[in-house]
Order: structure tokens, then sequence, then C-alpha cells
């Protein structure tokens, strides 16, 4: 299976690198107009906000990286009631791994919706369930600060590391069409090169004070984030669902599973019998 925008996705992403790419929408006639507002009016919010009529109006396209948020990942589930591995924190929705339903392509609205609903459901009822099982001790009087990257580093902090100029280096990496959509080993292997790159910086140096801390914080996730997917990546030697190598374009029957990645400074990918054997143990 393959997820996007249908058999010409390739030629939209080719002239997407080349240069800006505009749409209409002239070919749906007035009573599918209505029925398309009808059933995603959602969808029609931002042409109404920047008066623009797409049923008539050329207006510009783009492609957006969205990461995890459509069903291809997340944080994994380790049990029935949406819980992580680690004890007490419960995943839900978008921020959850839909893998096990959606296989290597996004759900859609339907089913990533259902899922949302359900998931909530889930996690919520497994949440109330641990912090009654711990009565008053649910909630430590004393809590301590685990979080290093970004907050403490491990080494002495460095006034020309910024979180903004971080986040600049890991979306040059992860966002680009030609390294992403079209992905091959070669260029994989110097993106990851540049994000291990930065992620010492960050690890060793980075450091916010009062409210920057939260910006310097998500600036570790990202470049985080940004590591573990092109490691990935690099990981499955095939094409499957959004991930595409054009130095491998076939699918592998070897790959036929889900990849999982634990750990943060020095991480390791599991495939799903490894993973699922780690769990029963």
């Amino acid at each position: 299976m393959r997820n996007g925008i249908g058999d010409r996705e390739e030629e939209v992403a080719r002239a997407l690198i080349d240069g800006p790419v505009y749409a209409r929408l002239d070919q749906a006639e007035p009573a599918l107009q209505g029925w398309l507002r009808q059933g995603q009016p959602n969808c029609f919010v931002p042409y109404d906000r920047a008066g623009i009529d797409p049923f008539s109006e050329l207006f510009r396209i783009t492609l957006r990286a969205e990461g995890t948020v459509r069903g291809t990942g997340g944080i994994d589930i380790v049990s029935d009631d949406c819980a992580t591995g680690v004890p007490g924190l419960y995943v839900a929705g978008d921020a959850a791994s839909r893998e096990i339903m959606t296989g290597a392509v996004s759900g859609g609205g339907a089913v990533n919706s259902s899922w949302a609903l359900a998931s909530g459901w889930w996690a919520g009822k497994g949440a109330s369930t641990h912090a009654k099982r711990r009565t008053g001790k649910a909630f430590r009087t004393e809590v301590q600060s685990l979080g290093q990257a970004g907050l403490r580093p491990a080494s002495s902090p460095r006034v020309d590391i910024s979180a903004g100029e971080v986040i600049e280096a890991v979306r040059s990496e992860v966002t680009p069409l030609d390294k992403n959509f079209f992905r091959t080993g070669e260029g994989l292997e110097k993106s990851g090169e540049r994000l291990e790159s930065v992620w010492r910086d960050v690890r060793d140096h980075l450091q916010g004070d009062g409210l920057d801390r939260v910006r310097t914080r998500e600036a570790a996730s990202i470049a985080a984030a940004g590591r573990w997917s092109v490691a990935a990546a690099l990981h499955r030697t095939e094409s499957r669902g959004m991930h595409r190598r054009t130095d491998l374009p076939g699918k592998s029957p070897a790959f036929a599973h889900r990849l999982v990645i634990t750990g943060v400074d020095a991480f390791r990918i599991a495939g799903a019998p490894e993973r699922l054997a780690e769990l029963a143990s």
C-alpha cells in the first residue's frame, strides 16, 4: 500500500522541488461543492480565512512533514489500557502508535478519529486504575528532576547554541522533499551524521533560563525525534508506506513488521519478534 495523493504523488513532489505549485478545484460541480463543505468543513476554514474560493481561484499547495501525527508511528503501547514503558504514563490519540491498526500507512480521518476516542477512553481508565492501586501514593510529595538535554547540559553551557538554531538544523535534514520524500542510503547517512552532531551539542551544551527552558526542551525533543526518525529510515532497507528509498524501491518480506526505538543518548532499534520477546520476559 502507498500513502499520499495517489499515483501522481511523485510527480507533484518533484514539481514542488522545482518550484511553487498551484491548484484549483474547478472540476467539482456545484452540488459536489456543497457536499464537500458539509463532509469536511474543517478543510475549507483556511480558504475562507484567506478569502479564497478554492473552486474558482488558484491557491498554492505544498507537502507538510507531519512526523508521527498521521498514524505511522508514535509512543509505543505495551498493554490494552494504553500504558507505555514508563510506569504511570498512558498515551492516547496522535501521540500513540497506531501501527498495529494501520500498518505502514495513515489510518485516515475515520480510523484515526475512532482511535482518538477509543484510546482516550482506555488511557483514562488505565490511568485512574493505576492511581487507585497506589491509593495515597499516586503522587509523591517530593519529585526528582529527570530531564537533561536542553535543561541540564552534560558539559558546560554555551551561549552560541540556541534553541532556534537547533530547530533549524534539524528541519534542514528532516523536511526537504529531496532528502525525505525521495530517500537514499547515502543521503540518510549524511543526515544521520549531521543530526548526531546536533544532538551532541544539545546534550552537552544547550541550556535555557526561565521561560526559555521550555523552548530549549522543545528543541531537544525535536533533535531527538529527528535523530530517531533518520536512524529508523536508514535501518529499514526497503520502501514501504510513506517511507520511500529510491535506491531500494521494493518491499522486503524481512521488514514486514514494526521497528521500535528505545533509548535516548544510546538507543537501539528492535524488530517486532524481538520486541514481543522482550515484553514477554
